[in-house]
This record gives structure tokens, sequence and C-alpha cells, in this order.
């Protein structure tokens, strides 16, 4: 026992300091930058309380409202500060580590490997993965995504183990596999190809036919338990696709696939590709199982396949961060390989220390969208009467959370509508029904009404201009009757100053359609 110590001491020194490591990344300066849009729905919603988000949020949003209401009872617990709605990304995101270790275990188990050789070189790579660390500090379902796919690759590799040893499918690897099948619909849209990737693997690391012969009721019934589970997820989804697929604004480029493809395994520039190519080609070598490998080969690699597959078919969903959770089985693939050698024990110490290095790097980088900066510079500015208006109507929801952490006031107008928008007048242009576009004849009456009238400077946010209003209408109808007297840009957020002129029309003057 006492040699057993001492052996495992150097490895659980090292995995302390991985664990360490883990939450510095994820934790340091967490609430340095602003929420940026999707982050600001996020809040939005769970802000609004579970009638909202169980009735509401489906008929606008995208992604089933299980991430939201989860958000919602953590913010009853933790607050609903800045710091306390990251602070969920960052309890995920460490939990993602000893599930990996335990997926790592089972798989060292199930091929006599000696212990910590996988477990541990999984734990470090996980832990300062650039990917990992960037979505535990996002408020978005993209760390719980993660977390329940890895949960899936650990009862995979249990129920593969103990079928191997004892001919039986283990009950807590079965019922572990099927709550993560379920689960993964319900955080994003996209669960549905992760659930096609579990769902082939398990076929792989078992076999089709010992299921057909010996555990076909235990295999249907459950999927069948399963798909009951998703199917609300899924009708929502089949509601919300044909709004998306028919207006998105997202363009496919397949020169961007390498790149995309490096960000949403975190793996480092090219360097990192490499090692990780040489690792995971000493892990699928050089082992006496290969179902394990190339299960978890195809588990990290569909995802993403069959979202290429979508998008040039259907519409474009091959995005980096929704993809995020392939990661979680390229890891173990990777960290497999890594103790094989010193040469490939040197190769995976320097793939940590450059995946740390990115990490670091990309932290110091400017926010995405700078509302911190923009309401420093909008608010002095404005004057008794004056308003905000946010056309399309998202600008408010970051603005308003950016105000509220600097402790700062003014009075927004969503155009047409808060979020869900549902003006009779207008369409969706980009797949969302939260957000309209609006007619040139709309919008004269919103900038010739009462509550424009009496507003003596418009201040004017255009997040990403051209996106809903192409040519700038909104900008031209209100500088009919305004003269422009300050500019703000900086990415995608552009704020005008439109002071009245001394003769505006009345309301009684507002053109009719």
């Amino acid at each position: 026992m006492d040699s057993l110590f001492k052996n495992l001491r150097p490895g659980l020194l090292f995995a302390g300091f991985a664990l360490i490591a883990g939450l510095w990344l994820r934790a340091r300066n967490l609430a340095q930058h602003p929420f940026w849009l999707d982050e600001a729905y996020s809040a939005f919603a769970a802000d609004k309380g579970y009638a909202f988000i169980w009735n509401i949020l489906p008929t606008y949003e995208t992604h089933p409202p299980f991430f939201s209401a989860l958000l919602r009872s953590w913010t009853l617990l933790a607050g609903n500060s800045l710091q306390a709605y990251r602070a969920l990304g960052v309890v995920a995101g460490m939990l993602i580590l000893p599930v990996i270790w335990l997926a790592g275990n089972e798989i060292e188990r199930g091929l006599g490997r000696k212990t910590a050789s996988i477990a541990l070189p999984a734990l470090a790579l996980a832990a300062v993965l650039p990917s990992f660390v960037d979505t535990a500090r996002l408020v978005r379902p993209y760390y719980l995504l993660t977390l329940t796919y890895a949960g899936t690759t650990w009862a995979l590799m249990r129920a593969a183990r103990v079928y191997r040893e004892a001919g039986e499918i283990d009950r807590r690897g079965w019922a572990g596999y099927l709550v993560g099948i379920a689960l993964l619909p319900w955080l994003h849209n996209l669960g549905l190809l992760y659930l096609a990737s579990a769902a082939l693997a398990l076929l792989l690391l078992i076999g089709p036919l010992a299921f057909v012969r010996r555990h076909w009721r235990r295999f249907l019934i459950g999927h069948v338990i399963a798909a009951l589970a998703i199917l609300p997820a899924f009708l929502i989804l089949l509601d919300q696709a044909p709004t998306w697929a028919g207006s998105t604004w997202l363009k496919f480029d397949p020169a961007t696939v390498p790149g995309d493809m490096m960000l949403l395994f975190g793996l480092p520039g090219l360097f990192g590709l490499a090692a990780a190519a040489i690792l995971a080609g000493y892990a699928l070598a050089n082992r006496p199982d290969c179902r394990t490998s190339a299960a978890l080969l195809l588990m990290a690699l569909l995802p993403s396949a069959l979202a290429l597959i979508v998008t040039i078919t259907v519409a474009p969903v091959f995005l980096p961060r929704t993809l995020v959770a392939s990661g979680a089985p390229l890891v173990l693939l990777v960290a497999s390989g890594a103790n094989r050698s010193l040469v490939t024990r040197t190769l995976f110490a320097l793939l940590l220390i450059s995946a740390l290095i990115r990490v670091v790097r990309v932290q110091a980088l400017p926010p995405q969208e700078n509302w911190y900066g923009a309401a420093r510079w909008l608010v002095p500015k404005m004057t008794q009467g004056d308003r905000i208006y946010a056309y399309p109507n998202e600008g408010a929801l970051p603005l308003r959370y950016a105000l509220r952490d600097l402790k700062m006031t003014a009075e927004i107008r969503q155009i047409p509508s808060e979020i869900p928008a549902h003006d009779p007048a207008g369409w969706y242009a980009t797949g969302s029904r939260g957000v309209q576009s609006l007619p040139p004849w709309r919008l004269r009456q919103i900038a010739t009404d009462s509550t424009s009238s009496a507003t003596p400077t418009i201040w004017l946010i255009r997040l990403s201009p051209g996106l809903y209003d192409k040519q700038d209408m909104f900008l031209s109808i209100l500088k009919q009757n305004r003269t422009a007297s300050a500019h703000f840009r900086e990415g995608p957020i552009d704020i005008v100053g439109l002071r009245l002129r001394s003769s505006q029309p009345t309301p009684s003057q507002q053109p009719q359609p």
C-alpha cells in the first residue's frame, strides 16, 4: 500500500497543479469584459423568469429552453450579477475535468494500461485547452454541452469495459449514456449531432449484432424512453428550423474550415494540430483494442462532419463554439498516445505549454463587443429628455447590462419593441424571430410619432449596421429632421447622435402605408 501511494504521489501532485491551473484560467478577471450579444440573450431570458422561459422563449429562440431554466435556477441562488452569471460556467467547466479523468480511468482499466497513464494527461490537457477555457467563461450552453458529452463518453467507455469483462451491459454505464443522449438535444439545437455520434460509438464499442441477439429489449426500451424525453425539444427545433434556414445571415466559407476545426478543438495553431494528430496516431496504432480508439475518433470528428453536411445542404450550422464539446473525446484520444515513449511525452508537454500560452494571450485581447466603452462614451453626452433608440432591438440587451454594471441609467426604446418583436409590418430578416426589420413607411411613423417628436436627441444604436437595415433607411429618415451631432463606432457597435432641428413634422404629418 505504501509503495502504491509513493508511485501515485507524483501523479496526484501533478493532477493538483492541473486543477489549480484550470481554475485560475477559468476564473481570472471573470468580470473584466461586459456581456456580448449572445450572453445578454441568455441573461435576458433567465432574468424574465420560468414562465417566460417555457412559454415565450421557444417562440423565438432556436435553442431549447433547458439551459435558460437552469441558468434561472442558478441566479436565484447566486444572484444575477455579471460575476454570478459567469460563475456557473466556471463550476461546470471545472466539473468537466474529473469527468475526463474518470473516462480516462475507464480506458486504462479496459486496456490494461498503467494507472493514470491516460487519465492524468487527459486531465492536464482539458485543464488548459483554449476551447474549454473560453467557453467556460461565457454565459452560453456550450460548457454544459461539453460536460454532458464528456459524461456520455465516460458512460460509453465504462459500458464497453464491463461488456468485455463480463459480457453484460453495465447499469451505470447504460443509465449514464441514456441520460446523456436525452440531455444533449435539450442543451443545444446541434445536440442531435452529438446524440447520433454517441449512438454510433455505442454500436461500434459493443457491436450491433450483440445488441440485436442478446440485448435488443434493453436497447429498444432505453432509446424509446430517451426519444420521448427529447421529443419536445425536437418539436421546438422543427418549428424554428424553417425561419432559420430561410433567412439566416450566416454564410458558409469553405476556406475557413481548417481554422474553425482548430478553434473548436482548442488546438493552438499548426503546431497544436500537428502534435494532436501525431499523438492520436500513436493511440490508434498501438492499442490492443482498436474499437476504443476508433470510437473516440468517431465521437470527436462526426459532429463536425454532420454539421458540415447540414451547412452545405440546408443552412449554416458549422460554428466553432457550438462544436467545442467534440474536444472531450479528442482529449482522451490524444492522451492515450501521450505516454507511449519519451518522444510522445515531450511532444505532449510542448502541446500543454503552447495551449497554456494561447489561453493567456486570448484572455489579454479586448472584448468582442466593448459595451462598457460605448456606455461611458454615450451617457455623459445625453441631456434631459434624450432617448436611446435600438434598431435592431437586440442591441438594447447588452447595453442595458453594461449600464447596470457601471451603475448608469438611460432611457432606451427598442425598435419595434422589446424581444420578441411582433410588429405586423415587420419581417424576420436573419433567422431570429425575436428581431424584425421594418419597411420605410413604418420607420417614418416611428421617427415622427409623439415620443420621437418630444425627444431632443435620439441616440441611435445599430448593431452590425446593414444587417437588418441594409440601406440604413432608419438613419436616413431620422436625418431628414435631425442633425448628426456625435458618432461612436467600435467593432459591431455603431451609435449616432441625432439632434432635433428647430422645425420638425408633427405626428399628424406621419406618412401612411
